[in-house]
């Protein structure tokens, strides 16, 4: 409950954070020129991070009264949400990528991994257990479809595996997905694209959405 009654100064925290984050890249960028642009910049990651710098921006002018009377709720919830997602994609892929294609990976990526895995983890439970309790209020008396609760568990199984394991499934996987042209094309300018560190998440989603299916109306 602290949390929630807080959450616009913690937000607050956490742009002032990424905004000595652009700040340091703006530092480097202007006077280590050679080294930043040699050493560290890619394309792909620029687009990531200016659409993240994007989402913040809008999301603390909309934290503010005198901006956000110009929206409707649901107007300002797609900002929030959308960038809340968004940001959270760009540290949860790191870390996943110093799991799953460094040899040496540090314990403190292994902490920060499977911190932002459960806490996602977590959302995609609560979603859907609202779609059982909605199946079961419109349906109380119907039955359980055991073939539904099977394969829903058996992907959430899957996509749990799949998320401890990406070190030995990310190199095939990855070749596969950007094996057409206009998908190796859009490593270059769609963030995250091909999305591998998700598929686990998304797996595990279509667990939750098959699970709170079997309700046999």
């Amino acid at each position: 409950m602290w949390l929630l009654r807080n959450r616009k100064y913690i937000g607050m925290c956490f742009a002032v954070a990424m905004a000595w984050q652009g700040f340091f890249i703006f530092i480097m960028s202007s006077f280590f020129r050679e080294y930043y642009y040699d050493d560290i910049y890619l394309l792909r990651d620029e687009l990531e991070g200016s659409v993240g710098y994007i989402f913040l921006a809008a999301m603390v002018l909309t934290s503010f009264q005198v901006v956000r009377k110009h929206l409707n709720l649901t107007q300002w919830k797609l900002i929030h949400k959308s960038g809340l997602y968004f940001l959270f994609a760009y540290p949860f892929s790191v870390y996943w990528w110093n799991l799953s294609y460094y040899p040496d990976p540090q314990a403190i990526d292994y902490v920060y991994y499977w911190m932002g895995f459960f806490a996602f983890l977590s959302r995609i439970a609560a979603w859907g257990k609202k779609r059982l309790q909605a199946a079961n209020r419109e349906a109380p008396d119907s039955s359980t479809v055991l073939a539904y609760k099977v394969v829903g568990n058996a992907l959430v199984a899957l996509g749990l595996i799949a998320a401890a394991t990406g070190l030995h499934w990310r190199e095939s996987v990855t070749t596969f997905l950007t094996t057409p042209k206009w998908s190796a094309d859009l490593v270059l300018w769609l963030p995250y694209w091909p999305l591998e560190p998700y598929l686990p998440l998304f797996i595990i989603g279509l667990g939750a959405l098959v699970i709170s299916k079997a309700r046999a109306r």
